[in-house]
């Protein structure tokens, strides 16, 4: 008889599972998945579509001469850190190849405290000066945001990198692609 009692009270003391666990359950789950989507998903894709094409000029200082030989037209630009698409090569004008290229140069001082411009001999160090394609938003700062977290403006230094070249650009220019 003390048995059956034993039995009775532990069957009262521990808790059911029912349908209406269950269903509340279910209510946590569906309210925890629509906040994410909310929060997360749908503001990601809303980022997406409010992408616009910006023409970005950039330059590249002192680089060997045959830097420019490895990088062409409608070669993709990734930011060397994160692996990010950052835009496309493309020309600088119509009527032009990819880049403009010039002799690079340093700045001396001579013995009488006057600056002097020393360009590298025959050459063999240039500077690039560019255009790419990049898709972004524009930022509430004035700049650009590339995939809608990382932030470009005239003036910054990236670290990029192309299939075969790996570079800092700096960037010039933004402007919307016409």
């Amino acid at each position: 008889m003390k048995k059956d009692k034993i039995k009775t009270e532990k069957s009262k003391k521990l808790p059911r599972f029912g349908a209406l666990d269950a269903f509340i359950i279910l209510v946590v789950i569906v309210i925890i998945v629509g906040v994410f989507f909310r929060y997360r998903l749908l503001d990601v894709l809303n980022a997406q579509q409010n992408l616009s094409d910006y023409n970005v000029s950039f330059s590249v200082e002192n680089v060997r001469y045959t830097t420019p030989d490895y990088i062409n037209i409608g070669d993709v630009v990734y930011f060397k850190d994160s692996g990010a698409e950052l835009g496309v090569i493309t020309n600088e004008s119509e009527n032009m190849g990819a880049f403009t290229v010039a002799p690079a140069s340093e700045m001396f001082t001579d013995s009488n405290g006057n600056m002097i411009e020393v360009h590298y001999p025959n050459e063999t160090r240039v500077s690039i000066n560019g255009k790419m394609i990049c898709s972004a938003q524009v930022s509430e700062t004035g700049g650009i945001l590339i995939n809608g977290n990382t932030y470009l403006a005239p003036g910054q230094t990236v670290d990029v990198t192309t299939e075969l070249v790996t570079m800092t650009i700096q960037i010039n220019n933004i402007e919307p692609k016409e």
